[in-house]
């Protein structure tokens, strides 16, 4: 909502409206600001179909994370440099294997894709030259300056960081505070409903003819979420309490670590667990892949035993 955004802001600024501060406890049991912001309120309305309309007060939150800002101005400065590379790079000096441009409407067509490509349309610009065809030569355009357009780049910076919320709750049952920290805390229902949309619960497409089929599969595919949710929330809360992170669990990757690992993540490292049965005679033996460090590791955050594997084994030969 970049126009409610603006807007806001700029009758903010010229109301002179007080700057809200939203606090978290850091680890030593400190509070500290994590985000600011202003908050207004507007009417809305809705004109339905029978001809009647609902009315009903907004409050609108404009929120300002530093830490948001930061990504963002790290990204922006990424797009820039690596659009201004390619930009460069288009027109090479005449050399042999070098493909020049030959029209100008070509060099705009890729030079505009280049742009679109690294979101920094509006942010660069170029400047080109023709050089006509001379002797061996063929026509060309060569792009002689590529340049920042700092004004723009300037306008897009002072919105880093901002984010529009908005609630109905009135303000006695939900300050500013607390509805920005609601907002935050938000990602594990947003993460929740992901995994009914796809991997690994995948409620789409349902292979049912019956409603009542439809409401019984979603129940089950719940339960598997709260499953899921739960290893997730159980292994993240360890990693906190004892200030530590995970290696490992990134393939290729081993020494990137992480404090909030999803259940995928967490799953896909028991994968190559194989429980091998061999029957010899009348008799059955088992044999389970041995733990490796990583899988120990997590099972002493979900507080499980480390037999739960090998006790497979010896189950196997009661059986």
């Amino acid at each position: 909502m970049p126009e409610l955004l603006e807007q806001g802001l700029i009758a903010a600024v010229a109301n002179e409206s007080p700057l809200l501060g939203v606090h978290r406890l850091d680890e030593k049991g400190h509070p500290q600001e994590i985000a600011t912001g202003y908050e207004f309120s507007r009417k809305q309305e809705h004109h339905q179909a029978d001809g009647s309309t609902i009315e009903w007060s907004e409050r609108v939150l404009l929120v300002h994370s530093p830490t948001h800002a930061q990504q963002q101005q790290r990204g922006l400065e990424q797009r820039l440099k690596r659009a201004t590379q390619k930009l460069n790079a288009l027109t090479p000096a005449v050399g042999r294997g070098k493909r020049q441009i030959r029209s100008l409407s070509e060099l705009q067509r890729k030079a505009n894709a280049i742009l679109k490509a690294h979101r920094v349309e509006g942010l660069i610009e170029y400047s080109c030259e023709y050089h006509p065809a001379v002797k061996q030569q063929k026509e060309r355009y060569q792009i002689t300056k590529v340049t920042l357009i700092k004004a723009a780049v300037e306008t897009t910076q002072q919105r880093f960081g901002w984010r529009v919320y908005v609630t109905n709750a009135p303000l006695e049952e939900l300050s500013f505070e607390e509805a920005v920290l609601t907002v935050r805390d938000a990602w594990i229902q947003g993460s929740g409903f992901s995994r009914l949309k796809g991997r690994p619960l995948g409620a789409s497409p349902l292979f049912v003819q019956r409603d009542d089929q439809a409401k019984g599969l979603m129940h089950l595919l719940s339960l598997g979420l709260r499953i899921l949710t739960l290893i997730e929330f159980v292994v993240q809360r360890r990693l906190k309490q004892h200030k530590e992170k995970l290696f490992g669990l990134f393939p290729g990757n081993p020494k990137r670590a992480t404090t909030r690992p999803t259940t995928e993540r967490i799953l896909r490292a028991f994968k190559d667990i194989s429980l091998t049965i061999l029957g010899v005679k009348d008799e059955e033996y088992g044999h389970v892949s041995p733990l490796t460090s990583l899988q120990q590791r997590i099972l002493e955050l979900l507080g499980l035993a480390p037999d739960i594997y090998s006790s497979l084994e010896s189950s196997t030969d009661e059986a």
